[in-house]
């Protein structure tokens, strides 16, 4: 069985194929990696592992997947269709891993991607990732894609902020009566919150628009905010809620939370 290992730093994706004991940096068009922004950029990276790479949708493989930013796990939730014939699946923060190969490699990744002792970058060191990545006892970690993350689709504001004159002055305000309740099980398409988005127009008046932030998935939603001031209720793309798959406990989420966020 292939495992595949897929490196997520700084909008960057390394890519290995471990395969008979030996690991392959795979190659893009000549380039070491594949730069991602966005959902559009990592599925096209999927579509190029297909064709030309022909790796006939990760069948029988094991996929590793690592990241250092949490929309990533967004992003590989909605391409779960390019992954489904896969035979495992992990989703990890990177991280952890990185901390420790920079250890014993003696020099700490800084800002930009360099090394404190020299002007290295990643890729100098993506070998040695992979090396630590395949001797983990992944045992220990959960195999399936259980959870999935509600990010808030905007900075959403508990009232309106008094006063503002400017043109074009945006706000949204989440109409806190229509939070759905905690452990409610919802499915694809269900509304967890609703709110209103208000645009000053050029000559005054105001535009309003009553939005909502539905899921994409079945499951068991549990709130998941975090701690704000008096005003802002949560920040665009914050995790707002987890969405778990087999209705395990809130502790078991919370666990999980703790690992990934």
């Amino acid at each position: 069985m292939d495992t595949i290992i897929f490196l997520y730093y700084k909008h960057e994706i390394y890519v290995g194929d471990y395969y008979k004991e030996k690991i392959k940096e795979v190659k893009f068009e000549k380039a070491d990696s594949w730069e991602v922004y966005h959902y559009e950029d990592f599925e096209k990276l999927l579509e190029y592992m297909q064709y030309p790479l022909k790796y006939n949708n990760f069948k029988n493989n094991r996929l590793i997947f690592l990241f250092d930013d949490i929309r990533f796990y967004e992003w590989l939730m909605k391409a779960k269709r390019y992954v489904a014939q896969s035979e495992q699946i992990y989703a990890e923060r990177i991280e952890p891993m990185l901390e420790v190969v920079q250890k014993e490699q003696g020099r700490i990744i800084k800002e930009g991607n360099e090394y404190e002792e020299e002007a290295d970058k990643l890729p100098a060191a993506v070998a040695d990732i992979y090396k630590y990545v395949l001797d983990m006892d992944w045992s220990k970690y959960e195999t399936t894609l259980r959870y999935e993350l509600v990010l808030s689709p905007a900075t959403l504001y508990k009232r309106k902020e008094e006063g503002k004159k400017q043109y074009l002055h945006v706000e949204d305000i989440v109409d806190l009566n229509s939070l759905i309740a905690d452990e409610t099980w919802v499915k694809k398409g269900d509304e967890v919150l609703e709110y209103d988005h208000y645009v000053k127009k050029l000559f005054g008046g105001t535009k309003i628009e009553h939005l909502s932030k539905r899921v994409n998935s079945e499951g068991c939603f549990y709130w998941h905010l975090p701690q704000k001031d008096d005003r802002i209720f949560v920040n665009k793309d914050e995790v707002i809620g987890v969405i778990d798959y087999k209705k395990g406990t809130r502790e078991e989420m919370l666990g999980w939370c703790k690992k990934i966020l």
